[in-house]
């Protein structure tokens, strides 16, 4: 079984103006408050995800292993890695949160965020909006639909 994820991604200082332009463009973004938590081991190619979410409609939990692409410096353009997301209840994130400490798993970081998301053309189009800065991401099933998503855009990546 294969679970690759393949996404665009960068940090804009335009994060406002792409929502605007994306809710005049497909409607009104599904918004989303999210709580995170990752989790690290040292020299890992792995990390996991501890997130909870809450829409309008309610309240979610996932918890996640993505590759960890930034610890081999990519950051931005087009990525592919392995991923996997697990819905659970809040019970079964707290026992898999306790596992994680027993394999010796540290909190690497932790982090609440915005998302504004649009389903543009079976891609998830989402700007995260972070205290102090905005993550614009394309996810979708090939590299080339996501490129010319993403072209015709105005962001303003931030290097």
């Amino acid at each position: 079984m294969e679970n690759k994820e393949i996404e665009f991604g960068a940090k804009i200082s335009n994060g406002q103006q792409i929502i605007n332009l994306l809710s005049k463009r497909y409607g009104k973004p599904k918004i989303i408050k999210v709580q995170r938590l990752i989790y690290k081991t040292p020299n890992g190619k792995y990390f996991f995800k501890v997130s909870k979410e809450s829409t309008a409609k309610g309240a979610m939990a996932t918890f996640s292993l993505k590759e960890d692409l930034l610890s081999m410096g990519i950051d931005s353009g087009i990525k592919v890695s392995d991923e996997v997301d697990v819905p659970v209840d809040e019970i079964q994130l707290s026992k898999l949160e306790q596992i994680l400490v027993f394999l010796r798993y540290q909190i690497a970081s932790e982090f609440k965020k915005v998302r504004h998301e649009f389903l543009v053309e079976r891609m998830s189009v989402v700007v995260d909006k972070y205290e102090d800065n905005d993550y614009f991401e394309v996810e979708g099933d090939s590299k080339e639909k996501i490129n010319n998503f993403v072209k015709t855009l105005p962001i303003i990546e931030i290097k």
